[in-house]
């Protein structure tokens, strides 16, 4: 099954990544990508890039939507600290994000693919809602959203 993971890297959106990791005969991420949530998106997306180096595993990521749609960003430190993920202490990634948002990068990579794709969303919904609103054709290349 290949699939892409949007998430707001906290300590729950890295341990269900690294349990999808542990399942490459049945699972293949082919990209993730991260939304302000849990902290700001910037956090969140270094978050993400640290452990992915740590373990080292190359999957790319791609930031995106920076604020909700409709209201202003609530992060929630006393559930992650500050970062979104505090507490384990992880060294600068050396690995950089995708050069696209995560919407751009989102429809591109659907597109490529030959089969359907799963949605994994483990964070607010902003980068999925703007992409069915910018590119609804998207739609006919999802298998299911979970």
């Amino acid at each position: 099954m290949q699939i892409f993971i949007d998430c707001d890297p906290g300590h729950d959106d890295v341990l269900a990544i690294l349990l999808a990791l542990a399942h490459p005969e049945k699972i293949s991420i082919q990209g993730i990508t991260t939304v302000a949530g849990n902290s700001t998106v910037e956090h969140v997306t270094e978050n993400i890039l640290k452990v992915l180096d740590y373990i080292g595993v190359s999957i790319p990521v791609a930031q995106g939507c920076a604020r909700p749609l409709r209201r202003e960003p609530e992060p929630q430190p006393m559930a992650h600290g500050e970062s979104g993920m505090d507490g384990p202490t992880l060294p600068a990634p050396h690995t950089s994000v995708d050069r696209r948002d995560a919407v751009t990068f989102l429809y591109e990579e659907i597109l490529r693919c030959e089969e359907k794709v799963t949605l994994v969303t483990l964070a607010p919904l902003t980068n999925i809602a703007t992409l069915f609103t910018r590119y609804p054709d998207v739609m006919a290349k999802i298998e299911k959203i979970c």
